[in-house]
């Protein structure tokens, strides 16, 4: 069972099971791992904003090199940034040091594979156990001149710009009649920062940009993807067209249209879905979510003629279901949108200009391009419980027994999902039902149930 990688690599809190030792341990386990034990690999690392990242970065290099590969250190760089360069300059694998949507308390370590996707859980185990089994008085490490060194990789975001710019021009090739749209940007103060402007000050539109002077501590906070408030209020008060919002390492999309109503990654799913089998794009008939994708996303895939998959949570389990079935898009209602044919892993700021791309080309409003899509009242909530009670309540039967008692009371045509998270110390309720009484009762049943055996 493993004990330190979750749904989206390791997370915690710096120096309460997160600090640089194991950073140094993770970049030599997996170097050591992915290499073979051969020498001369070359491994990209890449960070975002938070004040802990520039230590950990540089420890995992340190453990990188004693296990005799090259560090390539990148600096601040959002997470796809770290996969499209991985695969496209030939990397033997990549580190991103973030922990995504969480607060500046938080960090994390997510490894990429040489073809820009998230580890497979086999090859995450192996790692984990070469980690455990660490003895820094055995000496394993390489000797003398068999260690490798840290070098920088100046040119990164630049590539990484060029690439977006390439598929965004793909995208608008063709149309010459695009509108010219005022659009907001919210950066969460995170890994988006300092390339936004290199990526959309020139497409033609007016852009307005917040959340853009990290300091460290204020990544995410009030901000971003996870809190569209201030991003929702720049776009009524300027009247603007719409607005994107990132995460903090970039992995994640979510818009807000003109009436600063919020747009969720099933929604736009959905508005790319419609476009591809409108311009006859969309060569496989098939897309994906997750199982916490709102019903609604499947009924219109229905409406469609497309086949809708649910993967379990997690943009690489997203990936995974699409090589499988040569799905067009999929992602999760958080934003982590994966494009089969352009990206390898959840891009925030190529999901903003694909959506960018449509709406000017189409020339209509983005809450207009939503209007097909019919949600299904959900209603969720969050238990906090031990982290280490996590695999009980995984195991726990009781859970089980609660589903079926709950399915009964809400009646057919509503799911539930009962769930502990992998990146956060929590339990996830949620529930979607068009009997908005239903689910609320049942959800406060659920909750006082299970806060009674999990919850602190």
């Amino acid at each position: 069972m493993k004990r330190l990688f979750g749904t989206d690599g390791i997370r915690g809190r710096l120096c309460d099971g997160l600090d640089p030792f194991l950073a140094f341990k993770v970049g030599y386990a997996s170097a050591d791992v992915l290499s073979e034990g051969a020498n001369g690999g070359r491994v990209l690392i890449a960070c975002d904003t938070r004040l802990s990242s520039s230590s950990l970065t540089y420890a995992l290099a340190s453990g990188v090199c004693m296990a005799g590969c090259d560090a390539y250190v990148c600096g601040v760089l959002p997470t796809p940034a770290l996969a499209y360069l991985v695969e496209a300059e030939n990397f033997l694998y990549g580190v991103m040091v973030s922990a995504s949507h969480n607060g500046a308390e938080y960090n994390g370590i997510k490894l990429i594979s040489s073809d820009g996707t998230k580890l497979a859980d086999d090859v995450e185990e192996i790692i984990e156990e070469k980690i455990f089994a660490f003895d820094a008085e055995k000496s394993e490490c390489k000797k003398d001149f068999a260690v490798g060194s840290v070098r920088e990789h100046m040119s990164a975001a630049e590539k990484y710009i060029r690439h977006l710019k390439k598929c965004y021009d793909d995208e608008c090739r063709g149309h010459s009649d695009l509108a010219k749209l005022k659009i907001g940007i919210d950066c969460a103060n995170g890994a988006v920062s300092h390339i936004a402007a290199g990526i959309f000050t020139d497409l033609g539109h007016d852009v307005v940009f917040i959340n853009r002077e990290p300091d460290g501590k204020n990544i995410n906070l009030g901000c971003g993807s996870t809190d569209t408030a201030a991003l929702s209020a720049l776009v009524v008060e300027r009247g603007l067209d719409l607005g994107v919002a990132f995460d903090g390492d970039g992995d994640r999309c979510l818009a807000v249209d003109s009436c600063g109503r919020l747009v969720d990654g099933d929604e736009i799913i959905a508005v790319m879905l419609e476009d591809a089998v409108r311009t006859e794009k969309l060569t496989n008939a098939c897309a994906v979510g997750t199982v916490m994708s709102n019903r609604g996303l499947a009924e219109r895939c229905e409406e469609l003629g497309v086949r809708f998959i649910a993967a379990a949570v997690g943009d690489r389990y997203v990936k995974e279901e699409m090589d499988k079935s040569g799905a067009f898009i999929g992602g999760e209602p958080s934003g982590h949108i994966v494009f089969g044919n352009i990206c390898s892993t959840g891009d925030g700021p190529l999901t903003a200009l694909m959506l960018i791309a449509l709406i000017s080309r189409r020339r209509t409003p983005l809450a207009e391009l939503c209007l097909a899509f019919h949600r299904v009242p959900s209603f969720e909530r969050n238990i906090e419980i031990d982290p280490s009670r996590r695999d009980e309540f995984k195991a726990d039967r009781e859970m089980d027994v609660l589903r079926e008692k709950a399915y009964e009371e809400l009646g057919a045509g509503a799911s539930l999902v009962l769930r502990a998270s992998g990146t956060e110390p929590c339990i996830r309720i949620r529930i979607e039902c068009r009997d908005v009484c239903k689910a609320e009762n049942v959800m406060e049943w659920l909750c006082e149930r299970i806060s009674d055996k999990y919850g602190i």
